[in-house]
């Protein structure tokens, strides 16, 4: 039972998959009506209704608004293209299935690759199986990207202004955790109380596990070549790596080493750095002192 309510618990934290299906739900109703009532061409509705299930339900951005704006902006620009390419190969029996699997194994090897494009999911694969499947003249291409740019236009503001993504990762919070009750955890080691090392050691394994948690059942984990999204991806193996190093630390008896004043030196900084990590981790602007470690 402990583990189900555990899991039950992590299994969307943030809301994220309830805001994003409710973002659907209201816009694609929306999209169908317009389409279907007021457009009034068949190849407009299914385009436009399509369309916005793949940008509001299999793409799923995340990020600074203005990176998601981007991401979704190039999105609706490759869909137009794949659109009007799969309406062109429709046309031929066999050039279509060379041509689709041409265009799927450019989407996956392109999202291997890059982690926006990883984020555009199924999406852009569906902008040109959709066309490609259902057989068109070219004279259709202007009412299909008619219904994209309408579902673009629609699902781009319910993604953008309903419920937005918040910039800040969801390992932000856990990290900034791990790093306060391992830097209490080498703080300790000056006391030389066993019974305080060892409850410490305690509270942070499992604020480094919940780190690896927060990760490993992220549906959008940090992935990006640089910045801090590349910064919070390798602080989730170093946080393992630096608990071990602070457990062994524990288990010496570093008093009664050499350089004894030099090793509480190096804790105390050690510690000090780790407590100005958690500080920047939850928003706040202090620094650590790179000098004194």
């Amino acid at each position: 039972m402990e583990m189900r309510a555990l899991r039950l618990r992590f299994a969307d934290p943030r809301r994220l998959a309830l805001k994003k299906a409710a973002r659907a739900a209201i816009a694609i109703p929306v999209v169908l009506v317009v389409a279907d009532k007021l457009i009034e061409q068949p190849q407009t509705t299914i385009f436009a209704a399509f369309g916005s299930f793949a940008l509001l339900v299999l793409a799923d951005f995340r990020g600074p608004p203005r990176e998601q704006l981007v991401a979704y902006l190039a999105l609706a620009a490759v869909g137009a293209g794949l659109i009007a390419l799969g309406t062109l190969c429709s046309q031929s029996a066999w050039l279509g299935p060379v041509a689709m699997a041409l265009v799927a194994f450019g989407v996956l090897f392109a999202s291997g690759l890059n982690p926006d494009v990883a984020m555009a999911g199924w999406a852009p694969l569906l902008t040109f199986i959709l066309p490609v499947t259902l057989h068109a003249a070219p004279s259709a291409i202007p009412e299909r990207l008619e219904g994209w740019a309408l579902a673009c236009g629609v699902a781009l503001s319910a993604a953008m202004l309903l419920w937005p993504a918040r910039a800040s990762s969801m390992l932000r919070e856990p990290a900034a955790r791990a790093c306060r009750s391992l830097g209490a955890l080498v703080a300790s080691e000056l006391d030389g109380d066993p019974s305080l090392v060892a409850q410490r050691a305690d509270t942070a394994r499992a604020d480094v596990a919940a780190v690896r948690w927060a990760f490993a059942s992220s549906p959008n984990r940090p992935t990006r070549a640089t910045g801090s999204s590349e910064a919070l991806a390798f602080l989730v193996d170093e946080l393992d790596w630096f608990l071990s190093i602070a457990l062994a630390q524990g288990a010496s008896k570093h008093t009664s080493e050499p350089l004894v004043e030099q090793n509480r030196a190096l804790l105390a900084a050690v510690a000090s750095t780790l407590d100005a990590s958690a500080a920047i981790l939850e928003g706040d602007d202090e620094r650590p002192d790179l000098d004194r470690l």
